[in-house]
């Protein structure tokens, strides 16, 4: 793996992470036969310390992130 490819790693660990288990999602659905379709929907949040938040404050920024994601979505 290049020093390119960590640094954008350390950047986005969750994008990341995302992009991949959306990759592999669509591979999946790609194949013939299959009856049904897997989706996937994700809401990040990051964690503060400077600016602490409780778990259910940080849980509630990723639920908001991930609507804004769903409806950017269905705009497209």
């Amino acid at each position: 793996m290049t020093t390119e490819r960590l640094g954008w790693l350390r950047k986005a660990p969750g994008k990341v992470a995302t992009a991949r288990l959306q990759e592999n999602l669509e591979a999946r659905n790609a194949r013939e036969g299959r009856r049904y379709e897997l989706s996937l929907s994700v809401g990040l949040a990051r964690y503060d310390p400077e600016h602490p938040c409780s778990i259910d404050e940080l849980l509630a920024q990723a639920d908001r992130a991930m609507y804004e994601r769903k409806r950017g979505n269905q705009e497209s």
